[in-house]
């Protein structure tokens, strides 16, 4: 039978998983975004024949 100190650090360690699955999402959301956003400058600097002054 596993001990009480056992069981805490099981839940603590599923904690840190849980929270640790949210920060990438989140992550993998922003990042996806940013992506997207860098697409579409791109298409409207190709439509308007614009060039991008930041590079």
């Amino acid at each position: 039978m596993p001990s009480p100190h056992d069981k805490a650090a099981l839940k603590q360690s599923q904690k840190e998983v849980k929270q640790l699955k949210r920060e990438r999402v989140r992550k993998e959301k922003a990042l996806a975004e940013a992506a997207a956003i860098l697409v579409l400058r791109k298409q409207l600097r190709d439509f308007y024949g614009e060039t991008d002054e930041d590079d």
